[in-house]
Parts: structure tokens; C-alpha cells; sequence
């Protein structure tokens, strides 16, 4: 008996422009930013996210996670369940901008920054700007990766 593997890939990412930009060297303040428009379907993210789930790979958001760093969270910590909630929570009008997130010194990932007023104890937007709390997240995937990577999630300010 003859077996054989295949190979699966996993699906692109959810793209809306592609190619994907040309990243500037170095990236600067200047530089930062690819498009006002989204560079990923957020119904697709949140598709993707609900299949293959998310990844946090930046150290700040780490500890903005742990109620530590810069940018806390309130604390307790924030679990995994809130973070995508927040996502989840996105709609297309808390769309910032596309831009370079730097994941580490040499790693950048082009990512869509949203801000969203979010309510932690009912895990979904406030529509109240007295409630909740404004947040600032930004998000990419790596070229064919079916994880999402959050690289902010923080208090907007």
C-alpha cells in the first residue's frame, strides 16, 4: 500500500490589498503609516480569530495584558477571552488607520489600528462614552498565517 502526505497550507490572510506595501527602512513617526483604509476584512479577522485564535508577540502589550508597563490595562488581568471580545467587538467606523507595528527590533508586521470604547464587565462597546474604556488595538497577520497577532491592545488616549 502506497500512502502519501499532502501538504495543506493555511488560508491567506484577510486581506483587502495585495500586494502587501513595501516596508520603509527604517520606520520612523514619519513613515509609519500605509493607508487610512483598512488593510484586512474584519469580518474575515473575526472568522479567522474564531478558527485559529490570536497570538500576543509584542512585550508591551504583554504587560499592558498584566496591568504592568507603559500603557496598563486595569487590572486584574486581562484574559485571552477579553481580548478577542474586544475584537469582536470592532465595527468597520473604529477604524484608525493601517501601519507598521514593530513586533521586536528587526520584525515589523503590517497591522489596522481601531479605537473602541469597550465595557469589560459586559465584554462588548459601549455605546455610553461615561462607560467603559477607550481602547487603542492594532492587528496584522504574517503573509499566509491563519493566527491573528495583536501587537496594542492598551488605553487609547
Amino acid at each position: 500500500m502506497l500512502l502519501t502526505t499532502a501538504k495543506i497550507a493555511p488560508p491567506p490572510a484577510p486581506r483587502y490589498q495585495w500586494p502587501r506595501a513595501e516596508r520603509p527602512d527604517p520606520v520612523t513617526d514619519a513613515n509609519r503609516i500605509i493607508s487610512d483604509d483598512p488593510i484586512y476584512d474584519l469580518a474575515k479577522v473575526r472568522e479567522m480569530i474564531k478558527k485559529h485564535g490570536f497570538v500576543v508577540l509584542n512585550d508591551d502589550t504583554d504587560e499592558a495584558k498584566r496591568g504592568r508597563g507603559r500603557n496598563p490595562l486595569p487590572a486584574p488581568a486581562w484574559s485571552d477571552e477579553e481580548f478577542e471580545a474586544v475584537i469582536m467587538s470592532l465595527t468597520e467606523n473604529d477604524h484608525e488607520n493601517a501601519q507598521w507595528c514593530a513586533l521586536n527590533v528587526n520584525t515589523y508586521l503590517d497591522c489596522d489600528s481601531y479605537v473602541i470604547r469597550f465595557s469589560r464587565s459586559r465584554k462588548k462597546r459601549s455605546s455610553d462614552p461615561q462607560q467603559g474604556i477607550k481602547l487603542y488595538v492594532k492587528f496584522g497577520f504574517f503573509p499566509n498565517g491563519s493566527k491573528a497577532v495583536i501587537c496594542r491592545l492598551h488605553p487609547a488616549y
